[in-house]
């Protein structure tokens, strides 16, 4: 319950976020054209518009970065691989929602770690979260002090023990290529292709 709160906050956050954003855009392109005989009382509802903003989420945050300490940061290595699973998935599931906030490496490293996690079910979680992440080229952008740090995790995870896994994995790192220039070595590509003989179709392909 706990989780899904802080869910539900990260989702406001965010769209206070948004909105102090366009508030602020506002603002500047009336500032521009207010010698143009814009009304001068427009511009101080605006003004007062982006004060609004401003604490807002603040408030929030901490409520926030106090719900993750006491509720994800003693559960995510939980013995139980459901609770596990649950931890990434909401994580991921608060990187998309609050990118402000948690798309940071501070709170990627978890995903990172989990990576290695025994129980498959907790790996393929960590891998679709971060699929869904590079599918976006905004927030792809934002992980490649990630990506570099776990890239041989990554990479590795071609030859894991599910072949859902490694068929998820390959579908990950092509993402990635598309993104960053240069990001593997000749070496590396040389084992990546090897995978087009691969006798589990989804991974050939």
């Amino acid at each position: 319950a706990a989780m899904k709160l802080l869910t539900a906050l990260a989702s406001v956050n965010q769209g206070i976020c948004a909105g102090r954003r366009t508030a602020q855009r506002l603002y500047e392109i009336e500032s521009i054209t207010k010698l143009k005989g814009r009304h001068k009382y427009y511009m101080e509802l605006l003004d007062q518009r982006r004060h609004q903003f401003q604490n807002k989420p603040m408030a929030i945050d901490n409520i926030i970065c106090a719900l993750f300490k006491r509720t994800f940061v003693p559960r995510y290595r939980d013995v139980s691989s459901d609770i596990r699973v649950i931890c990434m998935g909401e994580l991921g599931c608060w990187i998309r929602l609050y990118p402000d906030m948690f798309l940071d490496n501070n709170y990627l490293k978890y995903i990172g770690w989990m990576l290695y996690d025994k129980d498959a079910s907790v790996r393929m979680k960590c891998i679709l979260a971060l699929k869904a992440l590079y599918e976006k080229r905004e927030s792809a952008m934002k992980l490649g002090l990630f990506f570099y740090k776990f890239k041989k995790r990554i990479l590795s995870m071609t030859q894991d023990r599910q072949p859902e896994i490694t068929s998820e994995c390959m579908q990950l790192l092509r993402l990635i290529s598309e993104h960053y220039v240069g990001v593997f070595s000749a070496m590396e590509y040389v084992f990546l292709f090897q995978f087009v003989y691969a006798a589990y179709r989804p991974m050939a392909t």
